[in-house]
């Protein structure tokens, strides 16, 4: 289960984050969507609290794949940038598949 209280502020952090886009007036910025200001949104979230599970579905495994933190639950597209040094403690997918 997605955790209501974060859902929301990262709703309201990605809105912020396109009110400040829109009104940059930088041609690189407009070329942006919404999406990216979720992903963006997400991103600043995560950095401030240290996440265990995936805040989308729940599930407990989580690997690093390249510079991103992904949820490893078959259908969950959860990726967040991997930018905090304790990111460096979770196994990448190859090392996973190792001991698998």
């Amino acid at each position: 289960m997605i955790d209501k209280h974060y859902y929301d502020r990262v709703q309201i952090r990605a809105y912020e984050k396109y009110l400040e886009r829109i009104n940059s007036g930088d041609p690189e910025e407009l070329k942006k969507t919404a999406d990216d200001d979720w992903a963006q949104a997400e991103a600043e979230l995560c950095d401030r609290r240290q996440i265990t599970s995936c805040p989308i579905c729940g599930f407990t495994l989580l690997a690093r794949d390249g510079n991103n933190k992904i949820c490893l639950r078959n259908g969950c597209d959860w990726k967040v940038e991997a930018k905090r040094a304790e990111d460096k403690n979770i196994p990448t997918i190859q090392e996973l598949r190792k001991d698998w």
